[in-house]
């Protein structure tokens, strides 16, 4: 009887010891970070401003690409929201709303977590002299919940994180498309014919501001395969962007090689491009700011009343590893015409 006596005491101790701390452990818990951003304020309040851009730079919803998610009300600005289903254990389903959108200031929003209860999130923009101050935060009432008042003693931690990284991909893809409008030099753009080349490549989709690390990988899986069949490289790596939006970019990055294998592996395809005419311009500057360049070679096609008759490519001469000075990188953007 008395060792049932003391097992009694120590688990009160245990158990209870703990739900009576809780009651002095605060119910409210306040995530914040910020990151001063070099690029219009206008750009970067859009980014989260618009929903849909969301996937550009939010760190959650690259956890589940099998998550389905539905918009509802405008695309942007206050009232619009999506909901979301996720089999992911660190996603699950939820809502997300903009409760308030005040231009280039403020925007507020509302998660609701379904049965793991609501929080509040916020974004403030502060232009300054180096750039503009983008503070996230996030506010949530625990209640009386002890579990839920220890667990918040770990948010900060938990998911500081995670704000940190979407500020990293937010100023990415702000530069990205602040710096898209520009070009450092006039663009020489001519026709030429193109020869037929044995090429291998991987198709793959990403967001704008992975197109990088989507190229990187891509280029290493190729290479790798080149140097364990004894293939030859036969000139530098370019990559063929079938759709390029705001939200996804389906792109084909590849090698070219002096033969094309029996056999490949994974997701590696062997295959030729085709000869014929195409449209060329030599851009140099950062791969990132091509955007205008490929306008006015559009605008080039139409004036000379030619016609794309398939995806356009670009060919990146220049090795970063070999020259460090971004504005001296080549790189050659294709266009086939007829």
């Amino acid at each position: 009887m008395k060792t049932f006596k003391i097992i009694g005491i120590i688990l009160l101790i245990f158990i209870g010891l703990p739900l009576l701390i809780s009651l002095f452990l605060p119910s409210k818990v306040h995530v914040e970070r910020s990151r001063v951003i070099e690029a219009p304020v206008d750009v970067i309040f859009n980014q989260v401003n618009n929903l849909k851009k969301w996937r550009n730079w939010s760190p959650w919803l690259s956890i589940d690409p099998n998550m389905k998610i539905k918009y509802n009300g405008p695309q942007s600005g206050e009232g619009a929201s999506y909901s979301w289903t996720s089999d992911h254990k660190q996603v699950g389903n939820g809502r997300l709303s903009i409760l308030k959108s005040v231009p280039h200031d403020t925007i507020i929003i509302e998660m609701d977590f379904m049965e793991n209860g609501k929080s509040k999130g916020s974004y403030f923009f502060q232009e300054q002299d180096n750039g503009v101050k983008v503070t996230w935060t996030m506010d949530s009432d625990m209640g009386l919940n002890p579990i839920g008042r220890w667990f918040g003693l770990f948010m900060d931690k938990m998911v500081g994180p995670d704000f940190e990284n979407g500020l990293a991909n937010l100023e990415k893809v702000a530069k990205l498309e602040s710096k898209a409008g520009t070009l450092s030099q006039p663009l020489k753009i001519e026709s030429i014919s193109v020869a037929s080349t044995p090429v291998l490549t991987i198709r793959r989709k990403s967001t704008p501001a992975e197109i990088s690390r989507t190229l990187g990988q891509s280029y290493i899986e190729i290479l790798t395969f080149i140097r364990m069949n004894n293939l030859k490289q036969t000139g530098p790596p370019f990559a063929i962007y079938h759709t390029y939006s705001d939200l996804e970019v389906d792109m084909e990055p590849g090698i070219p090689v002096e033969k094309l294998p029996v056999q490949t592996a994974g997701n590696i395809k062997a295959s030729k491009m085709d000869k014929g005419k195409a449209v060329v311009a030599d851009f140099y500057g950062p791969s990132e700011q091509t955007g205008k360049a490929h306008q006015e070679i559009e605008k080039w096609i139409k004036a000379n009343n030619k016609k794309v008759m398939g995806s356009p490519w670009e060919v990146y001469v220049t090795d970063p590893g070999v020259e460090p000075d971004t504005s001296k990188w080549l790189t050659k953007i294709y266009y086939p015409i007829f």
